[in-house]
């Protein structure tokens, strides 16, 4: 019953990080819930009243956590494992699309820009970001040991086609071979020329 549900494991194994949630169990921020009991323990941290703190996450050596805040509009956060020291990384108000650790040091997330997600690297301690270069890219995931990245790749296909009228058999006809986005087919007056959109 709760809208954008975000969790992770502790280091540990015995308990599971929340972010912020609506519906019957709402929480304005972070807390952890223990396996074994079922008990709620809120994350005592700085967050403002309207603060929507997304997919928090465990840094591997347990130290950090990190996490979206506003996703929709949102920039990277961190802050220490026991809730001192937040702070923000970014100062985009993006659309953040999955963010994975790849060290005690290293962040991975997917961002919208434009029409498309793209993955960028952060260097947690000096602000640095850097394009990976991978186009259509989103919710990026690190094995917890390095050396391998996953990431999400959406790359629809789409065409324009052409359907004969008047005939109830004719079969659409793709009008030619694309690797874009195409939209917005108008047939001129003479019927000679198709104007469309493409990226």
């Amino acid at each position: 019953g709760t809208d954008m549900l975000s969790f992770d494991w502790s280091n540990d194994g015995r308990q599971l990080l929340f972010g912020s949630m609506t519906g019957r169990y709402a929480s304005a921020g972070m807390r952890l819930l223990e396996l074994d009991s079922g008990r709620w323990t809120s994350i005592a941290y700085a967050k403002g009243v309207d603060d929507f703190d997304y997919a928090p996450r465990y840094s591997p050596d347990g130290k950090q956590i990190g996490f979206v805040r506003n996703p929709q509009v949102g920039d990277m956060w961190v802050m220490d494992a026991d809730g001192r020291n937040a702070r923000r990384l970014t100062n985009d108000a993006a659309e953040i699309r999955g963010w994975t650790w790849l060290g005690p040091g290293e962040m991975v997330f997917g961002r919208r820009v434009d029409s498309e997600s793209r993955l960028y690297q952060l260097d947690v301690g000096s602000g640095v970001l850097r394009d990976m270069g991978l186009d259509d890219a989103q919710s990026p995931a690190a094995s917890r040991h390095g050396g391998n990245l996953a990431f999400t790749r959406d790359q629809p296909q789409v065409a324009l086609f052409k359907v004969p009228l008047g005939s109830a058999d004719a079969a659409p006809q793709r009008l030619f071979a694309s690797s874009a986005r195409d939209g917005q087919p108008m047939i001129a007056p003479d019927g000679k020329q198709l104007a469309f959109t493409s990226d």
